[in-house]
């Protein structure tokens, strides 16, 4: 974490337990409930209708690591 003094520790508290989370929010919950409930099987959908195939399904960026893929 590299956490060096009680200043450093305090700010980092602070940010995780203040801080805003990149895709959910309490006024528009609809990005975080589409993002692994459509996006994901779209993708999946899509990835069989073109018979490719995937290593692995990554869901921090939203999106399927193909074979050969970056």
């Amino acid at each position: 974490m590299g956490i060096r003094s009680i200043s450093e520790l305090e700010a980092w508290i602070n940010k995780v337990t203040k801080g805003t989370d990149a895709i959910l929010t309490p006024e528009d919950p609809l990005p975080f409930l589409m993002l692994h409930n459509w996006q994901i099987p779209l993708l999946l959908l899509d990835n069989l209708r073109r018979l490719k195939g995937w290593v692995k399904i990554d869901f921090n960026i939203g999106k399927l690591v193909e074979i050969g893929g970056d």
